[in-house]
């Protein structure tokens, strides 16, 4: 990457000169010193604001700028995209290069209507991000920024992207949810059930079981079956709900009955 190889310093709020590295200018300055333009300088290569502390009338001043702005910033990041949303989320990906190397990034976001105010520092290997806690049903926008010792590079393109409404709808309920003793010479029950529908997915499902008519246990199963050991003799029933990974629950299914005879 190449370096700066001159800076501008300013004086009186009008004049300018050229300098190299190392620099020190001394003389009495009405309005003081700066270097190229405070703003400019601040958000290109967040410099310490110190550096740009107001000098007193008639003073002699010596003055060594001690930042640069870089011939050549780090090349911006590129096709700034989101893969995923959800109701409180959004992953964003992108493509960063730079001709010696990003030592971070600086990911801006914001609501679309109140502006990207909000910032995250990010590593320099970074190429996505996932922003969780957002609002569902609400667009925000996103830009990034890369930067290497010199300076912050331009920025990447904007990407406005929303969240999706919240999840509300529950699954379907199982269907022909059936109990059966496999091996009439095993104290085992298989149970198993059509597979629900849901508008985003089902997560898994909720088994309940009760024994001799005790009260239901619940465990949880991601497939459409399970298989329980039983003992001679008892009496089982069976329900089951599918949950979304939202939590929304279906209503239980119709109860099936099975009694456990070992020969």
């Amino acid at each position: 990457m190449a370096r700066a190889t001159g800076y501008m310093i300013t004086y009186d709020d009008a004049n300018y000169m050229i300098a190299n590295e190392g620099f020190t200018l001394t003389g009495t300055y009405t309005t003081g010193l700066n270097c190229m333009n405070r703003s400019e300088i601040e958000a290109y290569m967040n410099a310490d604001t110190s550096y740009f502390s107001a000098y007193a009338t008639n003073r002699l001043v010596p003055y060594n700028l001690l930042h640069a702005v870089a011939n050549t910033a780090p090349t911006f990041p590129t096709a700034l995209t989101s893969s995923t949303q959800t109701s409180t989320s959004i992953t964003m990906n992108w493509v960063s290069t730079d001709d010696v190397g990003v030592t971070s990034q600086v990911l801006w976001w914001g609501t679309t209507a109140g502006g990207t105010t909000n910032s995250t520092t990010l590593s320099a290997s970074a190429t996505s991000y996932t922003l969780t806690g957002l609002n569902a049903s609400t667009s925000y926008t996103f830009y990034i920024l890369a930067s290497d010792v010199e300076a912050f590079s331009t920025a990447s393109n904007s990407l406005t992207q929303s969240t999706v409404a919240p999840d509300t709808e529950a699954p379907s309920v199982p269907q022909n949810v059936s109990a059966v003793q496999p091996d009439p010479g095993v104290g085992s029950i298989a149970v198993s059930w059509n597979a629900s529908t849901d508008n985003v997915g089902v997560d898994h499902y909720n088994v309940w079981r009760s024994i001799n008519n005790a009260s239901y246990v619940l465990t949880t199963e991601v497939s459409t079956s399970v298989t329980v050991s039983a003992n001679d003799g008892e009496s089982d029933r069976f329900q089951i709900a599918a949950v979304d990974a939202a939590g929304n629950t279906s209503a239980l299914s119709t109860t099936v009955y099975i009694t456990v005879n070992i020969v």
